[in-house]
């Protein structure tokens, strides 16, 4: 494991060399990597320590890999009752973190209701909670959600039909509604899910296609 984690533990002692401890350095764990010999959530507690230890400034706790894109999965039915009923999939993962450690933490992932948002900070269990998808699916709605006139956000199920395309579907949506807003345009909800299941390989083949090594 510290082989593995050097990469990571040099640049950010790079960073900091360069940047001063003044500036605010965040890093983005995933509490694990849903594969077999793979990055665990033991191993991921023993990341969090080093990571204590360098003074990070903010840790963000995520989980699943592009492979296996554990993280957009809809269909909840393998997922405990807890993590079902408490919105956001990594917030046992963030309450271990909270005992061994005292770097703020910042939860992605699940979270739509503003009560919800509410009552985890409440609990002490996180400091910051971040969102990402709502925002891209309801741009002008993050306003009234801040003010609190906007309690939930919708949940966009896409769907192919097609069970091994599901999770690219789901992420293929996000990433073009995420390429639309950067360019100036609005979401765009009534795309495709089998438009949305390749648009991913095929927009990195195209730029890929655009570089020269």
């Amino acid at each position: 494991l510290e082989n593995r984690a050097r990469p990571l533990m040099t640049i950010l002692r790079e960073a900091r060399q360069a940047l001063g401890h003044d500036f605010p350095i965040s890093v983005k764990l995933n509490s694990a990597d849903f594969q077999r010999g793979g990055f665990n959530e033991e191993e991921a507690m023993q990341v969090v320590q080093m990571l204590d230890d360098a003074g990070v400034d903010l840790l963000e706790i995520s989980g699943g890999t592009y492979e296996h894109l554990a993280f957009l999965v809809m269909d909840q039915t393998e997922v405990k009752e807890s993590t079902r009923r408490r919105e956001a999939y990594f917030l046992d993962f963030a309450r271990k973190v909270r005992q061994v450690s005292d770097i703020p933490l910042m939860v992605t992932g699940g979270f739509r209701s503003r009560s919800f948002a509410e009552e985890a900070l409440e609990e002490g269990g996180l400091d910051v909670i971040g969102m990402g998808r709502p925002f891209l699916t309801e741009p002008h709605q993050v306003g009234a959600f801040l003010r609190g006139e906007l309690e939930q956000f919708s949940t966009l199920k896409i769907r192919t039909g097609i069970k091994s395309l599901e999770d690219m579907a789901e992420g293929g949506f996000y990433a073009r509604q995420l390429i639309r807003l950067a360019e100036g345009k609005a979401p765009r909800l009534d795309m495709n899910p089998l438009v949305a299941a390749v648009f991913v390989p095929l927009h990195e083949m195209k730029k890929a296609a655009g570089k020269r090594f």
